[in-house]
C-alpha cells in the first residue's frame, strides 16, 4: 500500500478484526521470491560465472527488493507485468536479474 490514507484503513480493519497486529509493513528483504534470487545469483557468481553488467554491484535496497518480489510472482504464475517509474528506479536491473537468476 503506498498511500498512508490506505495504510490507515487497513491498519484499522486488522486492529478491528484481528488481534496483535502492531505495524502494517512487509520485508521484502525475507520475501521468499528475493532470497531465491539472491542465492542463485550469488551461487552462480561464486562458481565463477560472469554476470550481466552491473549485477555482480548491485544493491538490494527495501525498495528494490519489493520490485523483485512482486516481479518474481508475476513470472511464477505467468502473468504480465507493466512496469512504470522514474529513470533509474531499478526496472530493467530487476528483469536483467530475474533473467540470469532463472535461467
Amino acid at each position: 500500500l503506498r498511500k498512508e490514507e490506505d495504510r490507515e484503513v487497513v491498519r484499522r480493519a486488522l486492529e478491528k478484526n484481528c488481534s496483535g497486529i502492531k505495524e502494517l509493513r512487509v520485508d521484502y528483504a525475507q520475501d521468499a521470491v528475493v532470497r531465491e534470487v539472491r542465492a542463485r545469483v550469488d551461487a552462480r557468481i561464486a562458481a565463477g560465472e560472469e554476470p550481466p553488467s552491473g549485477i555482480g554491484e548491485l544493491v538490494w535496497t527495501p525498495a528494490f527488493c519489493r520490485l523483485v518480489a512482486l516481479m518474481g510472482r508475476c513470472v511464477t504464475a505467468g502473468e504480465p507485468a507493466l512496469l512504470v517509474g522514474e529513470t533509474g528506479g531499478g526496472k530493467t536491473m530487476a528483469c536483467q536479474v530475474l533473467s540470469w537468476a532463472l535461467i
